[in-house]
């Protein structure tokens, strides 16, 4: 299952960024949904055009031998292509 939902960084309008969280898990997600600002409006929402992309994939990790990592947790930036993807973390709550 993925969880996709548009919000902004920031909460001043002429300095927030339109972004997309995609997630692995709820949790994820309603963690996001506290992060960042979320647009409460329909029609707003519907003219949303993120760009940034972040996507958190806590079940995909690196071989920490074959990618020379020290471990299985990894973020990449790339702020060229506007996306950062984070790996390998799943922090868990202790009710999940």
């Amino acid at each position: 299952m993925l969880i996709a939902q548009d919000c902004y960084v920031g909460a001043d309008e002429n300095y927030g960024m339109p972004i997309r969280v995609i997630t692995q898990y709820a949790w994820h997600s309603l963690f996001a949904r506290n992060m960042f600002v979320i647009e409460r409006d329909d029609d707003e929402l519907k003219e949303h055009v993120p760009e940034f992309t972040l996507i958190s994939a806590p079940d995909f990790k690196v071989d920490p031998e074959y990618d020379d990592f020290h471990n299985e947790t990894f973020i990449i930036l790339n702020f060229e292509e506007r996306l950062a993807i984070i790996g390998g973390s799943k922090y868990r709550c202790k009710i999940c």
